[in-house]
């Protein structure tokens, strides 16, 4: 136990407590607790790290289960477990392959996560970067629905809403409804806030749709109307086969 070590060369410590650690590199193979901090301007290994102070590492491999304050990274960092962060972490590149934990996280690079927690603010897309997820994205469960807000324009090849059967009751025909398709109508229009946009929109309102059919329309925090659009098409597909059964009975009386 050491109030303080500077070591130049290659140092082998089967256990390490320091208050205050500089090394040129440093390898242990078993507990290293460090209260203070530590600077290896060299390669470092380590079987078990736990650091309570501030740590700057240029490179930094760790195979176990690693708690830290403060992590800042310069170089690749590669993690094969488990990061625990409780405090402010800052990364150019991180890749993490297994569940990761972050109070909070700010990536200025490309950054590759495996799964990912964040409890605290989440800062993604700065200076033209962007976050890319190539498997599913869920936002809550199917027993407790969450929103997804997004003020720019969604590109997809599709989008499919949940419509089993088996997860429905009180199934009802709309055939009695299709007179409210009556009592709505479409519309172009421009935002009001041009930040949202100043393109020429087309789309319902949402009062109209409200009074046919509150179930259709959501309202937010600050009041504001959202219209569940597919919940539109099965008035319309009520509509179109009321509509073509009345043409077959035109074509019937008209022969």
């Amino acid at each position: 136990t050491l109030g303080s070590l500077d070591v130049s060369g290659a140092t082998s410590l089967t256990v390490l407590n320091a208050s205050s650690t500089t090394l040129g590199s440093l390898e242990t193979s078993d507990a290293t607790t460090i209260n203070s901090t530590l600077n290896v301007t060299n390669k470092g290994t380590l079987g078990e790290l736990q650091i309570l102070g501030a740590t700057t590492l240029a490179t930094l491999h760790i195979s176990g289960a690693t708690s830290l304050k403060t992590l800042r990274a310069t170089d690749a960092t590669t993690l094969d477990t488990t990061l625990n962060v409780s405090g402010i972490t800052t990364l150019n590149t991180l890749n993490i392959s297994g569940a990761t934990s972050l109070h909070s996280l700010r990536a200025t690079g490309a950054t590759t996560i495996a799964s990912l927690t964040v409890s605290g603010a989440t800062t993604l897309g700065v200076g033209g970067q962007a976050l890319k997820l190539l498997g599913a994205v869920t936002i809550g469960t199917t027993n407790a629905p969450k929103d997804l807000n997004v003020t720019g324009h969604i590109v997809t090849q599709s989008i499919t809403t949940t419509s089993d059967p088996i997860l429905k009751t009180n199934m009802r025909s709309l055939a009695a409804r299709t007179s409210d398709i009556d009592k709505i109508d479409g519309y172009e229009f421009n935002w009001a806030d041009t930040s949202r946009g100043e393109d020429l929109q087309f789309g319902l309102n949402a009062d109209e749709i409200e009074a046919i059919n509150p179930g259709l329309v959501h309202v937010d925090s600050n009041g504001f109307k959202s219209v569940n659009y597919m919940g539109i098409v099965g008035l319309l597909v009520s509509n179109v086969k009321e509509l073509r059964e009345d043409l077959s009975e035109i074509k019937k009386t008209s022969v």
